[in-house]
C-alpha cells in the first residue's frame, strides 16, 4: 500500500475520529439536560412541618441552623467564618438532592447530620453506593424510593466523565503550550514548523489557513524578538555542551 495514501487515511481518520468524540459528548451533555429537565418535580413534605422564617422590617433574631457542604473537595469553613443565605442552583442540579433535604426536614429526629451530609456528598457523585453506612443508605432510598438512584443518572455519569477527562485535558493542554515555547524558542523559524505538524494532522489546507492566518504572524514577531533570541542561542548552547558532555563520556 502506498505509505502517502495511508498517511492520508490516517489523518482523516484523527480528524474525524475527533469530531465523533466530540459530538458525541455534546449530544450527552444535551441528553442528560433534557432528562433531568424532564423529570417532574417531587412536592416538599417539609413545608407542612416546618415553619416558615419571617421578619419584619427591622426585625432581629438569634436562630441556630444545621449546615451542610454540597463539595466534599473544599475545606472546611473556620470557626466563626460568616454564612449568607441565598438561594442555590445545586438543588436543580444534582438529582435527588431536594428528595434528600426533603426527607431530613420532615423527620429531623429520624436521621442524623452526619448521615444526611454522606447522602449530599452522594448526591454529587463522589460517593459511590458500597462506601455509604446502612443508615445512609436508608436514608437516600427513603428519599428517592429506591435504592442507588444516582447510580445510572446522566447528570452523575457526565459528572464522572469530567471529573476523569479533566485531569488529562488538562495535561495535555499544558504540553501544547510547553511545546509550543519550545517550538517559538528553539527554533528559527516556528510558523513553518506548526505549519507542517497541522499540514500532517488536518492536511495542507489546515496549514495554509494558519501560514497567512495572523497566529502565524504573532508566532513570527514573537520569534524574531531579540530576547527569544538570546534564549535560542542560550538554548543551542546547552544543548551542544550536553551532547558533547555525553559523548565524551561514552568515548
Amino acid at each position: 500500500m502506498d505509505s502517502p495514501l495511508l498517511s492520508a487515511r490516517v489523518r482523516r481518520a484523527f480528524v474525524w475520529g475527533s469530531v465523533l468524540i466530540v459530538s458525541a459528548a455534546a449530544a450527552a451533555a444535551a441528553s442528560a439536560f433534557v432528562i433531568s429537565r424532564s423529570v417532574p418535580v417531587k412536592p416538599m413534605r417539609y413545608l407542612e412541618v416546618t415553619p416558615a422564617l419571617k421578619l419584619a422590617p427591622g426585625e432581629r433574631r438569634a436562630d441556630e441552623f444545621e449546615s451542610f457542604s454540597l463539595d466534599n473537595g473544599r475545606a472546611a469553613p473556620r470557626a466563626g467564618e460568616p454564612h449568607t443565605l441565598s438561594r442555590t442552583r445545586a438543588t436543580d442540579l444534582r438529582p435527588y438532592l431536594r428528595e434528600i433535604f426533603d426527607e431530613y426536614m420532615t423527620h429531623p429526629s429520624r436521621w442524623r447530620q452526619g448521615d444526611v451530609q454522606q447522602g449530599v456528598w452522594y448526591t454529587e457523585g463522589h460517593k459511590r453506593w458500597a462506601s455509604l453506612a446502612p443508615d445512609q443508605q436508608a436514608l437516600v432510598q427513603a428519599a428517592a424510593g429506591k435504592a442507588d438512584p444516582a447510580r445510572w443518572n446522566p447528570v452523575i455519569v457526565l459528572g464522572r466523565m469530567a471529573g476523569a477527562f479533566g485531569p488529562i485535558v488538562l495535561t495535555n493542554l499544558t504540553l501544547a503550550v510547553l511545546a509550543l515555547l519550545v517550538i517559538v524558542v528553539g527554533t528559527p523559524d516556528p510558523a513553518s514548523v506548526i505549519g507542517q505538524s497541522l499540514a500532517w494532522i488536518g492536511g495542507p489546507r489546515l496549514a495554509q489557513a494558519f501560514i497567512r492566518g495572523r497566529f502565524s504572524r504573532g508566532v513570527r514577531f514573537v520569534a524574531g524578538l531579540g530576547i527569544v533570541a538570546l534564549l535560542r542561542d542560550g538554548l543551542e548552547e546547552a544543548v551542544s555542551r550536553f551532547v558533547s558532555a555525553v559523548m565524551s563520556r561514552r568515548v
